[in-house]
């Protein structure tokens, strides 16, 4: 996926938050397929956040990582076969990405478009 600043109102409470975590909802079946995760190409450490019905892949430390995250690119990469596929990879088919900021105070959330893989 490719980070992307948006327009916002300068008053909205949201608009030009410093982004220092992502996190994406998975199955938690497909927890274990889960190889490697890189920033703008560099292979980098991940953690996981667990809930009762899903997992989260959590991409941190990106404010020290991308100070100017405009055009970033976050990738994954899961075993081929069942959870290779995004759809059965990301919770409930649709890979939604929740964007923190480092005061945790603004986590706007955005899903992405999965392609179709044969």
């Amino acid at each position: 996926m490719t980070v992307t600043r948006t327009a916002c109102l300068k008053s909205a409470y949201c608009c030009n938050i410093d982004l220092s975590k992502v996190e994406i909802p998975i199955n938690s079946v497909c927890r274990a397929d889960l190889r490697s995760i890189s920033v703008n190409g560099v292979e980098t450490s991940y953690s996981w956040g667990v809930y009762d019905s899903f997992t989260t892949l959590k991409f941190t430390g990106l404010r020290s990582k991308l100070p100017n995250p405009d055009g970033a690119s976050l990738c994954w990469v899961a075993l081929r076969g069942g959870c290779g596929d995004p759809r059965r990879f990301c919770y409930n088919g649709q890979c939604q990405v929740e964007y923190f900021s480092s005061n945790n105070k603004c986590c706007p959330t955005y899903v992405l478009p999965v392609p179709s893989f044969r």
